[in-house]
């Protein structure tokens, strides 16, 4: 394989060259290292465990199905005329996320030249750290508890640090459980098309426009560390499953529509479908690839995960999730044999939304 240079990276960097779309810079490491620091202007794009066992075994996986469309439009289309690939220390073995990413894209035959960063992450974190993205959560957690901020900033701050949360409509998670933004709650034409009768509001900053009109439930919550939103996950599921006793649909939002509001629904994901953690995110991210919970609601899903288990609501083919041990893919269990409704990754083509991008986010 062939190697860039961390000086090479930078001089592209600082010529902008990826926003002249002649280069992609791709990021194979697990999302959650990838929210706590990574180089400016890359994609998170790491093989999900289920594409993983599918490639150790031989199977057929197609990784630009995960990206964005304009990105695999641009990619397909041979408008990248090179790409980079890095992980944390710039080593690849046989199998690990590096190497089936880079297998994958060997595999597109589009005319583009595809390098390894040399040293990887940690390297060119050392010599350019001005080229890299800082820490997701610090940065706006710190920026929040300034008194000053107003709603709109904490909100363009959250999107500066995440991804682009654009999607106005209402995103379907389950026939009766739809995420999305503040604009998606403010457009209640949309709302009733769907059939959405309530809605959640996983915030502290978004109004409730319809109060005449649809049900409400409020959990004011900020998107820090420091907030507990697990001590909320029981009442906001017995909420979601009352409107559904009754006929009805319920949105889930905060104010981007990425992290608070996402915790919230795949810990009802979790619940209802007796997923694991790594099963529920893949299943939800298929749905909607922007979500991103910070790190604190990651360890809370994951103490949930537990809390579930020790209580026999996950199925026996449901393992624990393998978000900080990627390379140990045996586990977590097709979404298919535990639930209810087709695995979204059965086939990259069988549907135009469920593969949207499965893990994946910009910045």
């Amino acid at each position: 394989m062939e190697v860039t240079t961390v000086e090479d990276l930078a001089h592209l960097l600082q010529k902008n060259i990826c926003k002249d779309n002649s280069l992609l810079l791709v990021d194979t490491r697990p999302f959650i290292s990838h929210n706590e620091g990574h180089i400016s202007s890359s994609c998170n794009m790491y093989c999900p465990p289920i594409l993983k066992r599918r490639f150790v075994k031989g199977g057929g996986v197609r990784l630009e199905s995960m990206l964005q469309s304009d990105t695999k439009n641009k990619l397909l289309s041979g408008l990248y005329t090179q790409i980079v690939l890095y992980n944390d220390d710039g080593k690849i073995g046989e199998n690990c996320d590096l190497y089936v990413v880079w297998k994958c894209m060997g595999q597109l035959g589009v005319g583009h030249i595809c390098t390894l960063l040399e040293g990887g992450f940690n390297s060119f974190r050392e010599r350019f750290p001005d080229l890299c993205v800082r820490p997701v959560t610090d940065s706006a957690s710190s920026f929040q508890s300034c008194p000053s901020a107003s709603p709109t900033q904490r909100f363009q701050r959250n999107i500066l640090f995440r991804t682009n949360s654009t999607q106005v409509e209402p995103v379907e998670i389950l026939p009766h459980l739809f995420i999305g933004n503040a604009y998606t709650a403010a457009g209640l034409e949309e709302l009733q098309r769907r059939g959405v009768t309530a809605i959640l509001n996983v915030s502290s900053t978004c109004d409730n426009h319809f109060s005449s009109e649809l049900q409400y439930k409020n959990i004011s919550v900020d998107d820090n560390h420091s907030t507990e939103l697990s001590r909320w996950f029981r009442e906001a599921i017995d909420f979601i499953d009352t409107v559904n006793a009754s006929g009805g649909k319920t949105l889930v939002h905060c104010q981007a529509g990425i992290s608070r509001s996402a915790t919230i629904c795949l810990a009802y994901v979790m619940d209802h479908l007796n997923l694991c953690l790594d099963s529920a995110f893949e299943y939800v991210k298929a749905r909607r690839n922007e979500i991103s919970p910070n790190a604190s609601f990651l360890q809370q899903l994951l103490q949930f995960e537990k809390e579930l288990q020790s209580s026999n609501r996950l199925s026996s083919s449901s393992s624990s999730c393998m978000f900080y041990s990627v390379s140990s893919y045996q586990g977590c269990s097709p979404l298919e044999l535990s639930s209810p409704f087709s695995s979204p990754f059965s086939s990259p083509f069988s549907s135009p939304t469920a593969l949207c991008s499965p893990m994946i986010t910009f910045t």
